[in-house]
């Protein structure tokens, strides 16, 4: 950085006397420089944007018990979320203790947060987190195991909103045919 400060220096000085299109041209190189110099990976990550550690904190802290906010005072809980694998892993259970029962893995690989989801259809996607804000967790489809084909009927993709400590809205977007299809979406409160 310090020697693009100096190459700026030096233009200036070095315009000194020139006629104005000399000029114009030497600041739009020092211009373009400057711009090839200074990436938002010189100053991180993007404003507002999780880094895969803080989306992975906010996965753990959904570490409890949650019941549908729309469904009967009486129902069992819709899923249980615990920490896993000296506590690298979030394990979350939907439908826990049902022969719908289903296990969701989510953890960091290098720099994404990930997650595999094992569905009671024996086809098991894995997705990634998508960059975002904290009030907001997106997954995209990365594969899935025992999928025929991409037109065959699968879970695709997955989200979190974040509605306070103990509120948070669960949706999961089958695909049928190539395409969304359905949105299955879960109010969700912690009891």
């Amino acid at each position: 950085m310090k020697s693009l400060q100096a190459f700026l220096a030096l233009c200036a000085l070095s315009a000194r006397g020139m006629n104005t299109p000399l000029l114009l041209i030497v600041s739009l190189l020092s211009i373009g420089l400057l711009g090839s110099c200074v990436t938002p990976a010189s100053f991180g990550e993007e404003p507002g944007h999780l880094t895969a550690d803080q989306q992975f904190a906010k996965v753990k802290s959904l570490v409890g018990h949650w019941y549908r906010t729309d469904g009967a005072p009486t129902d069992g809980a819709y899923a249980t979320y615990r920490m896993v694998a000296k506590d690298s892993v979030v394990e979350e259970r939907i439908f826990p203790g049902t022969e719908r029962e289903m296990v969701t893995m989510y953890f960091v690989d290098k720099d994404r947060l990930k997650l595999a989801h094992f569905a009671f259809t024996g086809i098991h996607p894995t997705m990634a987190a998508r960059p975002g804000g904290a009030d907001l967790l997106e997954f995209g489809f990365l594969g899935a195991a025992n999928l025929k084909s991409p037109e065959a009927r699968h879970i695709h993709e997955h989200s979190f909103s974040f509605l306070g400590k103990n509120r948070i809205n669960a949706t999961w977007i089958r695909w049928i045919g190539g395409k969304e299809a359905e949105r299955l979406h879960f109010p969700l409160a912690r009891r």
